[in-house]
């Protein structure tokens, strides 16, 4: 398993002369529309960073308020508010944070005020905030680990250079990431129906197997090595625990802590995932191995996640698992037939009686 790293950027050549690099930045800005006054003022206040995320990004500081978005979108100050917290975005409604197109932030939200209830609305907003949330922080995480030098002084030739590389660096981000976003959301939407179609049993279950992956002494490893060391064998983890789900026609739902979750509609290609997940881990000389644990059955689907006891059931199958192997429920035993050898009985935690097993060939 190997982790695939984002080429950073060619350093810049070291500004020695401050008016230099502050006249290319003024050029910049000037060309999304600064004005020198704003640019002196952002200079003299060190908040040359604000502007450039601005304008880089609206094209224009923010003048609109959540209550001035309320009036154009005829919907009570209020009902939007609540909207906008639980969407992570917790400002006053009089501060202006906003710009006028971000009106369209919030229709989706008032047309589907005709077709279902206040709080799966908010709900909803706030699954799509913490997803914006995350892809925005690995974003900005990105563009900082590409930094090679210190944290230069504020007003400093570096400091001015460093934003003008922020700035194209935001341009590119505000020019292809929604776009980017937007057209993966669709196929994601696309694909989330046809799971759906296929493995639902009601309007709030699904039957599907989910598998777990958890690595051997994580914790021990961190403590030895460090965090910064092992992190990027936990990012090609991650990947690896993406990739072979979805190349099953499943998802991977979540990390939790140093173990990943995920969904597959066939109890084999479920099994077929965590092993190949196993094995990518196995052949990290960075990480102490992998075992997994797989179970079927039905499961409550709600905001993108999953609940019940075959969720439980495969984690606790994970954590009893030997490094470098496997254990499934005996559902999963039942589809993989001779692929399945019987390994006893098992008390897991959260389970009253003893839980018979099966080891995965």
């Amino acid at each position: 398993m190997t982790d695939d790293p984002v080429t950073p950027s060619e350093p810049a050549e070291p500004a020695a002369d401050r008016a230099v690099v502050l006249s290319s930045l003024v050029e910049k800005l000037s060309t999304l529309g600064a004005t020198q006054q704003q640019i002196d003022a952002a200079v003299a206040d060190n908040t040359l960073p604000d502007l450039v995320r601005s304008l880089a990004l609206w094209g224009q500081m923010p003048d609109t308020t959540l209550a001035d978005l309320a009036r154009e979108l005829d919907v009570s100050v209020d009902a939007l508010g609540k909207v906008a917290r639980a969407a992570g975005l917790p400002y006053d409604i009089d501060a202006r944070e906003f710009v006028a197109a971000d009106a369209a932030m919030f229709t989706s939200f008032v047309a589907g005020a005709q077709l279902f209830e206040p709080k799966l609305l908010l709900r909803y907003s706030r699954l799509l905030g913490g997803a914006a949330a995350k892809v925005a922080e690995a974003s900005v995480s990105m563009f900082l680990r590409s930094r090679s030098e210190e944290q230069p002084e504020p007003g400093s030739a570096e400091s001015i250079a460093w934003e003008g590389r922020a700035l194209s660096a935001v341009r590119v981000f505000a020019d292809t990431v929604p776009q980017t976003f937007e057209r993966m959301l669709l196929h994601h939407f696309v694909m989330a129906a046809e799971r759906f179609a296929t493995t639902s049993g009601s309007l709030h279950t699904i039957e599907a197997a989910v598998g777990f992956v958890d690595l051997t002494d994580s914790t021990g490893l961190s403590l030895a090595m460090g965090a910064r060391v092992i992190e990027p064998a936990l990012a090609a983890f991650e990947m690896a625990a993406g990739d072979a789900a979805s190349s099953r026609g499943g998802r991977l739902v979540k990390l939790i802590g140093d173990a990943a979750m995920f969904i597959v509609p066939d109890a084999v290609d479920a099994v077929g995932a965590t092993r190949d997940i196993v094995a990518a881990v196995g052949s990290d000389e960075r990480l102490r191995g992998a075992r997994g644990g797989v179970a079927f059955g039905e499961l409550l689907h709600r905001d993108g996640d999953y609940f019940g006891d075959p969720v439980n059931l495969a984690a606790r199958l994970a954590d009893a698992a030997k490094t470098g192997h496997v254990l499934v429920d005996s559902a999963v035993a039942d589809r993989l037939g001779i692929g399945a050898i019987p390994d006893g009985t098992r008390r897991l935690e959260g389970f009253t009686d003893p839980v018979p097993v099966f080891l995965a060939r």
